[in-house]
């Protein structure tokens, strides 16, 4: 019998064969390149000595537990105590903004009546206005009919009286408005 690997076997030099491909080429470079990479990693793990530098980080982060612990928990009691005074200064400062805002509300509302008074004053000065044009013309043409009268120019004579048209006042003067 024949050993299948031996010289006239099926699988006499197959792995040889295997390696020249593309894919037995490939794998040849992965084994290298990871052979190559494990080598760098010992050699790192030795001369940084990477053991005891892990040994030492568990050993820290083991005894320094407790202060962290007691370090947050100190944080924690700061932000809560702080948390309060904050809250404090926040009620505090809604109270002075609220009175900040009824005293704006006031500065609001009489700006609003000082508006108002305004409006007032300016239809009163309006009115007035009015009237004082009214009793202009009243007087220029009370005037312009005296003038007419004393350089005889007027068709009323001093003996002649005429009689009030409707849209003529029938008041006498003693029956002037009150203020007139």
């Amino acid at each position: 019998m024949i050993d299948l690997t031996n010289k006239g076997g099926q699988f006499y030099q197959m792995t040889q064969r295997q390696s020249q491909t593309l894919t037995g080429l490939y794998s040849t470079m992965k084994d290298s390149i990871n052979d190559n990479l494990r080598d760098v990693g010992e050699q790192i793990v030795k001369s940084f000595d990477l053991k005891q530098a892990m040994m030492d980080v568990t050993t820290f982060t083991t005894a320094a537990k407790p202060v962290f612990m007691e370090m947050l928990t100190g944080i924690g009691e700061s932000f809560k105590s702080n948390t309060d005074a904050v809250m404090q200064f926040g009620n505090k400062s809604q109270a002075q903004l609220e009175g900040v805002a009824k005293g704006m509300g006031f500065i609001l509302d009489t700006v609003n009546g000082v508006q108002v008074a305004f409006k007032g004053v300016y239809a009163a000065i309006a009115t007035a206005t009015d009237w004082a044009t009214q009793l202009g013309a009243a007087i220029t043409r009370g005037l312009s009919a005296l003038e007419e009268f004393a350089t005889g120019k007027s068709k009323l004579r001093p003996t002649q009286r005429s009689k009030p048209t409707p849209t003529q006042s029938t008041r006498r003067p003693e029956q002037a408005p009150h203020g007139f």
